[in-house]
């Protein structure tokens, strides 16, 4: 198994997972083009699936509807998230709904739908090879079914999108912000740490990777310093995504 973030921030945001054979994209918020490259100089076949969290356009890059409404792709979204992906071109042809829990290949996956905007994202569970790799990104809260149902799992790939000081004092336009911290955006570092130390109390955590980092209201720097401060015993495992670079997630680096 290989799991590979491509890319994760507001300018798209899609990860590679490849099992048996058979490659899944996790969000397809990059170009096909983009990601054919990357699985050309990965030597990995083309993703046949996308499992989506939310249609949002930096998650569900618009010309993906090609290879779905040829059939090439399949992709696999909350049912709730439907009428979404049509008003972006997506037909039925090439889509598989769920609402709980699907099967993508020999991946089954547990999905939990959570507050964001108007349409709501889903958090996963991935049971891939006796892994349990939980998937949580543009959560506009953290709620105890959350913590949950992320308890017991070996990796936690979860978003850490802003700064609040750096979110407050930047000059964004005032409804911006209030979408951003009022409970249906993104989650703050301090947010995404507390949501991982109460993870971590029943949880193995293996790696904790953070994604879809603000490129004007966050700092990697900003955030180590945060964990070191206030949970030194996991920054070890910490692995921060960029927008711009690959990072491998599985198989797990080794712990120091």
């Amino acid at each position: 198994m290989q799991l590979i973030v491509l890319g994760s921030g507001s300018a798209g945001n899609a990860a590679l997972l490849h099992v048996d054979g058979e490659t899944v994209l996790i969000d397809a918020g990059l170009s096909p083009r983009r990601v054919h490259r990357a699985c050309a100089e990965l030597d990995l076949p083309r993703p046949s699936r996308i499992v989506l969290t939310h249609p949002d356009s930096d998650h569900l890059y618009r010309t993906w509807a090609t290879w779905v409404n040829r059939g090439e792709v399949t992709l696999h979204l909350h049912e709730g998230h439907m009428r979404y992906a049509h008003a972006a071109g997506f037909t039925s042809v090439g889509m598989e709904t769920f609402t709980d829990s699907c099967h993508v290949g020999t991946v089954r996956i547990d999905a939990h739908l959570m507050s964001h905007d108007d349409h709501g994202t889903c958090a996963f569970i991935l049971h891939v090879k006796g892994e349990r790799i939980g998937w949580a990104t543009d959560l506009g809260r953290v709620t105890p079914e959350l913590v949950g149902a992320l308890a017991d799992v070996d990796i936690l790939a979860i978003e850490s999108n802003y700064d609040r000081i750096m979110q407050e004092t930047s000059d964004r336009p005032v409804f911006l912000k209030t979408r951003i911290m009022g409970g249906g955006g993104h989650l703050s570092n301090r947010e995404t740490l507390e949501a991982v130390c109460a993870i971590a109390q029943t949880a193995p955590l293996q790696q904790v990777v953070l994604l879809h980092l603000s490129r004007q209201c966050n700092c990697p720097n900003r955030i180590v310093d945060l964990w070191t401060a206030h949970a030194p015993h996991l920054v070890d495992r910490l692995v921060i995504t960029s927008q711009h670079e690959r990072v491998s997630i599985w198989p797990v680096k080794a712990l120091a």
